[in-house]
């Protein structure tokens, strides 16, 4: 249960709360620390959810885009509204520049637009990642072409350097893709923050999108449930009033008998 301060914060208080939340994450890592410390915080969604349910019930409304907050903006100036979500923009712009785009990113890309063989990887790799006894039932040679992008030579080299076989190093190489993209990941989330510039109609969301192929995917699909319930619940509020009004002008009409 939230405590009774939480309860009785306004909506300016509870807005600045999660600024400052937000202030926090996309900073340059600690390269230094040990363990997750290293790494870039991203916020969560439920960073986003915390500070548009202020927004929205400052406003009265149910769900508010990128022109309502450049509103409460003006409302309340000392907020630094726009200026503090902008920068959380520049500072996530600045990681992922610096992250670039994982492998697995750039295969999910390619099948996408369509190249089989990215696709055909990328099922073998998901099928070693849920049970890792399938491996053997895959012939790893098939994947050499689409493997060798990754390499400077244009060939299926592995990580450590060492040689062998083409089966064994196409199934090496997969592996190190895997194990590439979970430190990608550990690094590199921003999925929550690129799904609520997308939903906000943020100027910025695009371009994040472009950076972040897999995360567009989901957040285009996101977005479009959101939009689907909105018009449904357009649909069923002009559908009620419809109802209400012909129940109105529907009422029975009296009858008046002559009394005997």
């Amino acid at each position: 249960m939230p405590a009774a301060d939480e309860e009785n914060e306004s909506p300016a208080s509870g807005i600045e709360k999660w600024l400052k939340r937000l202030d926090d994450y996309c900073r340059e890592p600690d390269t230094q620390a040990k363990g997750r410390e290293q790494f870039t915080r991203w916020p969560s969604a439920g960073d986003f959810e915390g500070l548009m349910m202020h927004v929205t019930f400052y406003f009265g409304i149910r769900r508010a885009r990128w022109k309502t907050l450049k509103r409460l903006d003006k409302r309340i100036p000392s907020l630094r509204l726009v200026w503090r979500v902008n920068r959380l923009v520049k500072r996530a712009k600045d990681r992922l520049a610096e992250a670039g785009e994982s492998c697995v990113g750039v295969l999910s890309r390619e099948a996408t637009g369509g190249r089989k063989d990215a696709e055909s990887l990328l099922r073998d790799i998901a099928r070693v990642q849920q049970n890792l006894k399938t491996a053997k039932e895959i012939d790893w040679t098939q994947h050499e072409k689409t493997l060798a992008q990754f390499s400077r030579t244009q060939t299926v080299e592995l990580a450590c350097g060492l040689t062998a076989p083409p089966e064994v190093r196409c199934y090496a190489r997969a592996l190190e893709l895997i194990v590439e993209n979970y430190r990608y990941e550990l690094q590199t989330k921003p999925g929550p923050l690129i799904s609520w510039l997308g939903e906000i109609e943020h100027p910025a969301a695009q371009e994040l999108l472009a950076l972040e192929h897999i995360v567009a995917v989901r957040a285009k699909r996101r977005k479009q449930l959101m939009d689907d319930y909105d018009l449904q619940r357009q649909r069923d509020a002009g559908r009620e009033r419809v109802r209400r009004h012909r129940a109105k002008n529907s009422l029975p009409e009296k009858r008046y008998t002559t009394p005997l």
